[in-house]
């Protein structure tokens, strides 16, 4: 009877050829992304520089200049990088004012079929008594699409984001509805805080489908990974949901518009914890000048004070450079609280480096949305 030989060494060489492939991927990864080292060093440095100064889920009016606050699928949409930074004062006549600022960078990466972002949003709320830093990553992934209705190609971009959020609270400078009292002797100075400093974490997911002449897409944003408040009782945000989309018209050259201007019509949509607001407005465009006329609110829906929610105008100016652009927005209130509160102010920098150095032809299509 013939006895086979066990061999003990094949585990040995199982565990070896294992090894060298995972080093032969590392190593293909390696190679894609050394082109890029600078860049990627570039973005974690301006980050870390900006971490103290800029670091809430706050709402833009120039969500196209910030579209990092509006999906992770519009990370690396152009060909190379850009920088963001946008600032907001919402309400400056009230003493408790909303100050935001915003910054961002994104880079396209080809090889890579994508483009990965880093951003940084931080919010003052109620006079500086509670700041809230939000620190995050997006990655976008790019597919081309076969022809869906007439003659438009069409491309898909999923989005995935992963954010740190911390909030701070200022005792001395919150005054809480307990605290309020015409008599003196009823008021109440106690409150359940338990930690004035949180770290919570969360995620998002968006889907974003565009052509050469329109764009629409989703976002799924307070995805929860932690659950934490300051009376120290579990909370998370209620999550919230984005819808937007539009449409690029080029005009009939005429006496007052040329055949290189465009007209823009989109919309964006949002829900959480059932507050509804919608943005809907255009833009006129050129090669360098921008404006637009947004309308907010839903004026057939009535708000939780029995009111039809006439929120406010948007004004949108923006004009274009070689390199950069600059973008100005003023909300004017509708509300009947608006003489006393200011509106809002915005101002949008953005920044494009390297545009067009690292793709030898357009495997993608640029995103047709406005730059403001």
């Amino acid at each position: 009877m013939h006895i086979r030989k066990r061999n003990f060494n094949n585990g040995q060489y199982n565990t070896n050829l294992l090894n060298m492939k995972i080093n032969r991927q590392l190593k293909k990864i390696y190679n894609l992304m050394k082109p890029y080292s600078k860049h990627i060093l570039f973005l974690l440095f301006i980050l870390f520089i900006n971490i103290n100064l800029i670091s809430q889920d706050a709402h833009f009016s120039q969500y196209y200049a910030a579209k990092f606050s509006l999906a992770p699928s519009f990370a690396g949409t152009t060909e190379g990088g850009r920088v963001i930074s946008i600032f907001r004062d919402q309400w400056p006549l009230l003493k408790s004012t909303y100050i935001t600022y915003g910054f961002a960078l994104d880079y396209a990466f080809p090889k890579l079929m994508g483009g990965l972002g880093i951003f940084a949003m931080q919010d003052y709320s109620n006079g500086g008594g509670i700041v809230v830093t939000n620190v995050g990553m997006q990655y976008s992934y790019a597919v081309k699409l076969k022809h869906i209705w007439s003659n438009q190609k069409w491309q898909f971009r999923p989005g995935f984001q992963f954010n740190s959020i911390n909030k701070r609270l200022d005792l001395n400078n919150i005054v809480f509805g307990s605290q309020l009292s015409f008599d003196e002797t009823n008021r109440n100075n106690s409150v359940n805080i338990e930690s004035s400093n949180i770290n919570i974490y969360e995620s998002a997911i968006s889907v974003l489908f565009n052509s050469d002449i329109a764009w629409f897409g989703a976002s799924v944003n307070h995805l929860p990974l932690s659950k934490k408040s300051f009376s120290g009782e579990s909370y998370v945000s209620p999550v919230k949901f984005i819808s937007f989309g539009g449409v690029c018209l080029k005009t009939i050259q005429g006496r007052l518009l040329y055949d290189k201007d465009y007209i823009y019509f989109s919309y964006l949509f949002k829900y959480q914890n059932n507050f509804k607001q919608l943005d809907i407005g255009g833009y006129w465009s050129n090669k360098s000048l921008t404006a637009g006329l947004w309308y907010r609110g839903l004026p057939f829906f009535k708000n939780s004070f029995g009111e039809y929610n006439n929120a406010a105008l948007i004004f949108i100016l923006g004009k274009e450079f070689k390199h950069y652009s600059i973008g100005y927005s003023f909300d004017y209130s509708l509300s009947k609280i608006g003489s006393f509160t200011g509106g809002a102010h915005e101002i949008s920098m953005v920044f494009l480096l390297n545009q067009g150095k690292n793709l030898k032809k357009k495997k993608y299509k640029m995103i047709p949305s406005p730059k403001f």
